[in-house]
């Protein structure tokens, strides 16, 4: 985001020419570095499964590729670095805690067998693609504390991974913020690519 300034005023990027930066933009950067991130982490895997490292390593590596994926994204939500308060890390490093539980309960399945090549593979890139989540939601929150919207709706983007839960939240059309629920608490889970939008 080198390239780009953040006004707190209205919580959006700005490119050098002044030209104000889309949320569906940040959104296509997201899932560009999500796409990345699921490259990195399925490579780690498959060298785990070539036996070219230990489990010890996976996880590490592994572990690695989802703090710095998620934490690139509170960054992104937040303005960058400069702008995250005592809050924003706080809410980032329970987010981390979290995958880092997941991962770790992965990582037991495999020693004890539970989990075949193919479900490795799987499985792992799942991640990766649990950021996006991580992005929107923050992006609410930064919204919440800004205290300006007052309202919310959520968009059903009608993909491959639509569930009864993403089809009632986009149904209930403008809510007060904060009142439906999270993107990815929903069948889909880490799937789920729903987004909000604020007045």
């Amino acid at each position: 985001m080198a390239d780009f300034t953040y006004d707190e005023s209205d919580r959006h990027y700005y490119d050098e020419d002044g030209n104000q930066v889309s949320r569906d933009d940040l959104r296509q950067w997201i899932l560009l570095a999500i796409a990345y991130a699921a490259g990195n982490i399925k490579r780690h895997s498959e060298r785990l499964v070539a036996g070219k490292i230990t489990r010890e390593e996976w996880y590490e590596v592994v572990l690695d590729e989802i703090a710095n994926e998620h934490t690139a994204f509170a960054a992104v939500a937040a303005g960058g670095f400069d702008q995250m308060g005592p809050g924003d890390w706080n809410r980032l490093a329970v987010i981390l805690a979290d995958q880092d539980d997941y991962l770790q309960n992965f990582a037991a399945d495999i020693e004890a067998g539970l989990v075949s090549e193919a479900q490795l593979l799987a499985r792992a890139a799942l991640y990766a693609e649990a950021g996006f989540s991580t992005f929107e939601n923050l992006l609410r929150q930064v919204e919440i504390d800004s205290g300006e919207p007052t309202e919310e709706v959520r968009r059903d983007v009608g993909d491959a991974s639509e569930c009864e839960t993403c089809v009632w939240a986009a149904s209930q059309g403008w809510q007060p913020i904060g009142t439906l629920p999270d993107i990815g608490d929903s069948e889909c889970a880490v799937n789920c690519r729903c987004f909000f939008e604020y007045r």
